[in-house]
């Protein structure tokens, strides 16, 4: 489990031989309820398409208690681009 009073910091992923450029800024909307923000981005420039974005550039808002329970930032945020990548390909569906 992660430190709620964790600072902003920036990592780089490989997610399908590609970099993915990580600025996590947690509590970044206060309340009860915390979110954290994520920044994936192309490490080039000018940007690239990365796995989340034709851009090279997306972010995502998360739960501060969805990141505090996972082992790591890290870990956390290439889940996320796992799952926005799927999203973007259009390779998750649904079932009822």
């Amino acid at each position: 489990m992660m430190n709620a009073s964790q600072q902003e910091s920036v990592f780089t992923l490989t997610i399908d031989d590609q970099q993915i450029r990580v600025r996590y800024r947690p509590n970044h909307i206060g309340g009860r309820e915390p979110y954290a923000i994520l920044e994936f981005s192309s490490p080039h420039q000018p940007r690239r398409r990365i796995p989340v974005s034709a851009t090279g550039y997306r972010s995502f808002f998360a739960p501060m208690d969805e990141i505090e329970a996972a082992p790591s930032i890290e870990k956390y945020a290439c889940m996320v681009v796992l799952v926005l990548a799927g999203e973007a390909e259009g390779s998750l569906r649904t079932t009822a």
